[in-house]
């Protein structure tokens, strides 16, 4: 039986596999030269994947991409482990899906430490996975057998289909007229507040007496109208019952079904925040390929400058001889231009100090983003 748990690295040369499982020792690695073999081995369970570039076949962007498509490896830490090291080679693995780029021959420390850093991410992804998914699952056991009960647990499950509040507040209102109630809603979000009701405006008092109740209690009634309070929902409902055991039952089906839009609501808030991750993540994987590229160009332009001023120095030296000046006067200009070429490096100079300032915010801009 495969292990899941393993480790999953693919190469198409058996010495780079042998070479990668002596580095990683400390963990349970398994390693394939066939592409389709090690798509069939990757599950939910994989706690990261390193893939070789340049492969016979499908190459190592073609097998980030067919992992990335399936729901099971949609949030598996991928690593590519290339010889190429060019900027375009990095932005392909990033448009792949990858989450990291080492290039070969590589070092066995900076390996060590990004395999650690890729399970220490996938691991806290798979956690705001695990609560969306338990959110849901608590949800749907509150649900019993009834017709009533039945509906709601329709309800619960168009809920968690709803991709944000405007679609959970009009499913909730569409859920609670079917059961002939009519009802505004109130979601809080921070500061702010949004509200729905069956009628297509809502009383400026009906508003305000939902803010204020909203610390009231977790039930409060006042002639045919009950007001429900969770932490981050409301309901007024204006047609409550009078009979004391439809009453009774509907106050049991309502509470049920504000807990599934609390779990919902909170749900929501976790996939916006990974959501929001991913997408830091990724700006900063940019952001220091970018400024990887900048400084580059920075120290090729200041060996160029170099070079430029040492040429220079040796021209103006054999030009002075030509002008027959006095020893005073040569050691003048030359020191002039010194001076200025100095001025120049200094210009240099300052131009490392801010690089190395954007490196510090780059590195903390991806420490944030890694949760």
């Amino acid at each position: 039986m495969v292990n899941e748990e393993r480790i999953l690295v693919l190469d198409d040369e058996q010495w780079n596999l042998d070479l990668v499982q002596k580095t990683l020792a400390q963990h349970p690695i398994e390693t394939f030269i066939d592409q389709q073999k090690m798509l069939a081995t990757a599950g939910r369970e994989t706690p990261c994947i390193l893939l070789d570039v340049q492969m016979p076949g499908m190459s190592g962007y073609d097998v980030c991409e067919a992992l990335r498509e399936r729901p099971e490896t949609a949030n598996t830490p991928i690593l590519f482990i290339s010889a190429h090291d060019s900027l375009e080679a990095r932005l392909k693995g990033y448009a792949a899906g990858a989450d990291d780029y080492i290039c070969k021959p590589y070092d066995i420390t900076e390996l060590q430490a990004k395999v650690e850093r890729a399970l220490e991410h996938g691991a806290y992804r798979k956690s705001l996975s695990d609560q969306v998914d338990v959110a849901r699952q608590a949800a749907f056991e509150a649900m019993t057998h009834s017709s009533e009960q039945g509906q709601l647990a329709l309800f619960m499950e168009q809920a968690f289909n709803c991709s944000n509040h405007a679609e959970l507040a009009q499913s909730l209102v569409a859920c609670l007229k079917s059961f002939g109630l009519n009802a505004i809603t109130a979601f809080w979000q921070e500061n702010e507040v949004s509200m729905l009701g069956h009628a297509a405006k809502i009383a400026p008092l009906e508003a305000e007496l939902l803010r204020q109740s909203r610390h009231g209690g977790r039930i409060i009634d006042f002639a045919q109208r009950s007001i429900f309070n969770f932490s981050n929902c409301s309901l007024l409902i204006k047609n409550m019952p009078q009979q004391e055991s439809a009453y009774g039952r509907f106050k049991d089906h309502l509470c049920v079904l504000m807990s599934g839009v609390e779990a919902r609501l909170k749900s929501l808030q976790v996939e916006v925040k990974f959501h929001q991750q991913q997408e830091l993540l990724l700006l900063a994987h940019k952001a220091e390929l970018a400024l990887s590229q900048l400084q580059k160009n920075h120290s090729d332009n200041i060996q160029h400058a170099n070079q430029e001023a040492a040429d220079m120095m040796l021209e103006l030296t054999e030009e002075l001889l030509v002008l027959n000046l006095d020893e005073q006067q040569e050691l003048l200009i030359i020191e002039l231009v010194k001076g200025h070429v100095n001025k120049l490096r200094a210009c240099y100079d300052q131009v490392n100090d801010v690089e190395g300032r954007l490196a510090k915010i780059v590195g903390s801009l991806k420490y944030i983003a890694q949760g």
